[in-house]
């Protein structure tokens, strides 16, 4: 992600509040071969525009990695995850590349950014990044960071982001410990007996909430979000519906 020179992402409000991203703010999602982490597959941008609305593109790269094309109309290609033996050859899964048509279905107006929120940021990374002062004109002054400029090290992503000044509010290494956060899917801490609930969830949530919500692109009655308790989110013991008439599904 990139934010223009002189902005900051507007981050008022608590885990349920989308963030507001100035006009110009450019999102990278790179996709690789899940064989081989060297080869990437596709890389889609997300650009913000005025206010709610954004453009998004595809572009697919080739098998040398040289280069990649803009995708204009959206394709399926088969990517191989595994090979078993005895098989007779690998096992490869449908990939779908989107086209610019694709993206706002959904990226809409409602919800144009995907998950770059409280609930999946709050989290510990590496950083592999330092701004020196001229570089450091998009996202305020990080010189005096002790956390920016710690580069091999660990840090919370929030309190990261706050030292480079692209926040609004800033975040501490206190107020993130009171905010919630979504769970790795490989997180296995035999200490949280809520682990596996915790994981469902945060892959629901980050995967299908998106849509899946009441106000969500796909008008279904369940609801993915992470902090909708299970009681009423209508994913257990419920009839699959669908549709404003909530249509049953065989």
């Amino acid at each position: 992600m990139k934010i223009p020179a002189g902005t900051k992402i507007d981050n008022a409000g608590d885990e349920e509040t989308d963030w507001t991203f100035p006009e110009g703010t450019v999102f990278l999602k790179h996709f690789s071969d899940p064989l081989d982490d060297d080869r990437p597959i596709e890389t889609r941008v997300l650009i913000q525009g005025p206010e709610t609305i954004v453009a998004g593109v595809t572009y697919r790269w080739n098998e040398d990695r040289s280069d990649a094309v803009m995708v204009k109309e959206r394709e399926e290609m088969n990517i191989p995850v595994a090979s078993v033996i005895g098989s007779g050859g690998p096992i490869s899964f449908s990939h779908i590349l989107p086209g610019p048509n694709d993206c706002v279905v959904c990226h809409t107006r409602d919800n144009c950014v995907l998950g770059l929120n409280v609930l999946q940021m709050n989290r510990s990374v590496r950083i592999d990044l330092v701004l020196d002062s001229s570089e450091a004109s998009g996202y305020g002054s990080v010189a005096r960071s002790p956390v920016a400029s710690a580069i091999g090290s660990e840090a919370n992503q929030l309190v990261d982001w706050s030292e480079k000044g692209m926040f609004t509010e800033r975040y501490s290494e206190e107020s993130v410990r009171t905010l919630k956060s979504l769970v790795p899917i490989e997180d296995d801490n035999p200490s949280n007996e809520d682990s596996i609930a915790l994981r469902a969830r945060s892959y629901l949530h980050s995967h299908c909430s998106f849509c899946h919500h009441p106000e969500g692109t796909q008008r279904t009655v369940f609801d993915a979000r992470f902090l909708t308790p299970l009681k009423d989110s209508k994913m257990v013991r419920e009839k699959a519906r669908t549709g404003s008439r909530y249509k049953l599904l065989n």
